[in-house]
């Protein structure tokens, strides 16, 4: 999973790729519905449902573990509900954490 020419770093869609099977291999159980909404509105400092891109880069690339501008621009591509608004919606949050049953 790591690059080889930097082997501190994980190719996103590496990443992505293994996770799918893990999630889909139904590895880790989701997290129940109220427990991603709380994540989220701590998230949501502005208490309007959604993030915006620039909220988004503050978290991703400022906080914690950071994304570099290529990871983070990978995120939006999954992440945001259309090129025109450039906002991450509680629902579209959701529907990345949260593996369906069958």
């Amino acid at each position: 999973m790591s690059d080889d020419s930097n082997p501190e770093y994980i190719h996103l869609e590496r990443f992505l790729n293994l996770m799918t099977g893990i999630l889909k291999d139904r590895r880790y159980q989701s997290e129940p519905e109220s427990k991603i909404l709380r994540a989220f509105q701590v998230l949501d400092t502005q208490n309007n449902g959604s993030l915006t891109e620039d909220e988004l880069h503050q978290i991703l690339c400022k906080e914690g573990e950071p994304f570099n501008e290529e990871e983070f621009q990978d995120f939006m591509t999954i992440a945001l509900d259309n090129e025109t608004t450039r906002i991450c919606t509680y629902k579209d949050f959701l529907s990345h954490l949260v593996v369906e049953d069958d």
